[in-house]
């Protein structure tokens, strides 16, 4: 229970690998959320993360098996790509309130320009998956571990996929013209090759 606290910041690995932590009670002045604070805390289910809530670093809620969602403040200005790496329980993320900076569409949390893919939740329920029109940019790691995805179908807007784009996500062919599947298979080829 940090909520009478005056901490400003949950520092890098502080409840690294509490595998029975299950709630975090958080000071409401809570700006930032280090790299790998909550990593391997699989029993964690995040709550309402502070209302003053800036930033999140990578791997910060890494391997979360029993949270379903997270829900980020609208205050939130930066978030790492894998800041929910290897969260096989996390199917949705959702914002409360308003965000300035972000947005969700497809499932996936993108810039609030709607240009870059910054993550997608690893256990979404999403078979045939399309990008969002107007995205130019994937962020590194945004589509990593991804297990339901069947089908993946790239926007004509995108222009860069960041290093580590799909590894381990299943990806195939399906319902698609066969010019669109030779393109499919094109830029697959390339994202694979990297």
């Amino acid at each position: 229970d940090m909520s009478d606290s005056y901490v400003g910041k949950i520092e890098e690995l502080v409840f690294r690998r509490c595998i029975n932590l299950k709630y975090v009670k958080y000071a409401g002045n809570i700006n930032s959320i280090h790299a790998k604070a909550f990593r391997g805390c699989t029993s964690l289910l995040p709550g309402k993360l502070p209302a003053e809530l800036k930033s999140i670093g990578s791997t910060a809620f890494s391997f979360l098996m029993d949270a379903e969602e997270i829900v980020l403040p609208d205050s939130v200005r930066d978030v790492a790509s894998d800041f929910l790496f290897y969260s096989t329980g996390i199917k949705r993320i959702r914002f409360e309130g308003t965000p300035r900076n972000y947005k969700i569409a497809c499932e996936t949390l993108l810039t609030a320009d709607g240009k870059t893919a910054v993550t997608f939740p690893i256990n979404a329920d999403v078979g045939d998956y399309t990008l969002p029109d107007g995205v130019s940019r994937i962020d590194t790691k945004a589509f990593r571990d991804i297990e339901n995805m069947r089908t993946a179908i790239l926007c004509d807007t995108l222009e860069e996929i960041a290093e580590e784009k799909w590894m381990q996500t299943r990806v195939t062919k399906k319902m698609l013209s066969e010019e669109e599947s030779a393109e499919l298979s094109d830029c697959l080829l390339q994202v694979e090759k990297g």
